[in-house]
């Protein structure tokens, strides 16, 4: 179950920056703008927000479950390469070689991490 958790909390994660990212991309009537960060708000933004919300939540969960110098730098390069992933598969954004070249590092340094463990 704990497991779970943490696919729950990768996918909420993802799926919160995505949505933000979407969100403060499009073009929104006049008065929908949080101008001190320039960030126009839409239903996507706001789905992203709740998602991102809802991720921090299982977060806690996640931290209280496991060894926190284990566990979060696996999340957070799970998270890290997923982005890079969608940023290039839906958002249409550039993937550089340095780019691939860290997720290749990153997902290297999560087998190390995990080599032995029971």
């Amino acid at each position: 179950m704990s497991y779970l958790l943490c696919v729950i909390y990768v996918l909420f994660s993802v799926s919160g920056l995505t949505l933000i990212k979407i969100g403060s991309s499009q073009t929104i009537p006049e008065g929908i703008c949080i101008p001190v960060i320039g960030l126009s708000v839409s239903k996507y933004t706001i789905l992203g927000i709740l998602c991102y919300g809802i991720s921090f939540c299982l977060y806690l969960g996640v931290v209280s479950k496991f060894d926190l110098g284990i566990i979060i730098p696996i999340l957070g390069g799970i998270v890290n390469i997923l982005i890079v992933i969608i940023s290039f598969l839906i958002l249409k954004e550039k993937v550089t070689a340095n780019m691939i070249f860290g997720a290749v590092i990153i997902s290297i340094g999560i087998i190390i991490m995990n080599i032995g463990k029971k």
